[in-house]
């Protein structure tokens, strides 16, 4: 018979967390995972925080858009305003 892999380990990839996976924690790092329960919940929270770290910090683009000076204006909007004024 052939040897395979254990089964989690065949489904790793389809249900692990992304980055480092978390039977690699309980694996390597005891202490920081003794208590699983403890460990789920600062697990839960410094992925929340790095989830807004990651969208305040780096997807979000200040100052971009969050005015109305700037923007291109067609000469029908010119001609537009022009109009109103």
């Amino acid at each position: 018979a052939a040897v395979q892999l254990p089964r989690s380990i065949l489904q790793a990839k389809s249900t692990s967390l992304p980055f480092i996976p978390t039977d690699w924690i309980f694996r390597f790092f005891p202490y920081i995972s003794r208590d699983r329960v403890r460990f789920l919940l600062r697990f839960n929270q410094i992925s929340f925080l790095m989830g807004l770290g990651y969208f305040y910090l780096w997807a979000h683009a200040p100052y971009k858009c969050d005015h109305y000076e700037g923007f291109y204006e067609s000469p029908l909007y010119r001609y537009t305003r022009g109009e109103l004024e």
